[in-house]
């Protein structure tokens, strides 16, 4: 199919404006990137670099797009990039970590990671090259290992409750058999009662019959001594006065 040249015109200028849509987008998301971005092609001149790398270098963009990585502020701000960055080269490294101590009004630690970029082929293309703060990442570690130990602490306390609910439903099982043995226990008592009620009317009778006849018993006992104590008396008498009779 031969495309004729307005038709030629038209996809080129389709396929520029989705390139500079694409282009837009890529610098749009580098730009809220908080670690620092920089982008060099096989000759070392910086290509791409976000936000967060002007502020590391100190530069602005014009200043660091379009110039060799050893002509730009940044190295001479973090001479270690330029020794790390022939070290990739010179060795064939895939990627190599250097961590550079530098005064941006305040000093500061920097993990610079330079990977090297290659085509389908292999060859190489360029080098990319991101930095984050040493504390940034050690408070993202930490970040992680606390809410590991948190997860952790979680999964525990949750075999506890689970632990504990079974004890729990053990004990609400013994309870329930406990609450029906006691329930027999009340309906045999109640059971009983009725014939203790009238064993004890039984036994009330013979009970009075028993006192009544103790108290008799007692009232001739008594008068017995009473009879007894006065014939005494009148024995004694006579034998002191034998010639008194009567």
């Amino acid at each position: 199919m031969v495309l004729t040249e307005e038709a030629a015109t038209v996809y080129v200028d389709k396929t520029l404006q989705e390139l500079e849509s694409l282009r837009t987008f890529q610098t749009s998301l580098l730009s809220t990137l908080r670690q620092t971005v920089v982008l060099l092609d096989d000759s070392e001149v910086v290509r791409v670099a976000n936000d967060a790398a002007l502020a590391l270098s100190g530069s602005s963009r014009e200043e660091l797009l379009g110039k060799k990585l050893q002509d730009t502020a940044l190295a001479r701000r973090c001479p270690d990039i330029l020794s790390s960055l022939q070290r990739v080269i010179t060795n064939s490294l895939e990627q190599l970590q250097v961590r550079v101590r530098i005064e941006v009004d305040a000093e500061r630690d920097i993990m610079f990671t330079l990977r090297s970029l290659t085509n389908s082929e292999g060859i190489r293309t360029g080098t990319l090259i991101y930095a984050e703060e040493v504390s940034a990442q050690e408070k993202l570690r930490n970040t992680i290992e606390e809410l590991e130990a948190a997860a952790e602490e979680l999964r525990s306390a949750n075999e506890e409750l689970d632990a504990t609910n079974k004890e729990l439903q053990s004990i609400n099982e013994e309870l329930k058999t406990t609450n029906k043995e006691l329930l027999t226990t009340n309906e045999q008592l109640h059971s009983l009662v009725e014939p203790l009620e009238i064993t004890n009317d039984e036994l009330g009778m013979p009970t009075r019959e028993v006192h009544e006849s103790d108290r008799r018993y007692a009232h001739r006992t008594a008068e017995k001594k009473t009879v007894a104590k006065k014939r005494l008396g009148k024995n004694n008498y006579i034998e002191k006065n034998p010639h008194h009779r009567g």
